[in-house]
């Protein structure tokens, strides 16, 4: 189980980094809130939601 969270944090950095590079991709917003709702994180998973839909 500890290597999904691993990868979860590694995909959540790399999503991280694509969206410093891209801010207009919409995707990366969904996928990260998908990571951290994963994480048990909703609060911040919301947040990434309501980009993706604005």
């Amino acid at each position: 189980m500890r290597g999904g969270n691993q990868k979860r944090q590694q995909q959540l950095e790399e999503y991280q980094q694509r969206i410093s590079r891209q801010p207009e991709d919409i995707e990366v917003p969904y996928s990260i809130a998908s990571i951290v709702a994963l994480q048990g994180k909703q609060p911040e998973a919301k947040a990434h939601l309501k980009k993706f839909y604005s």
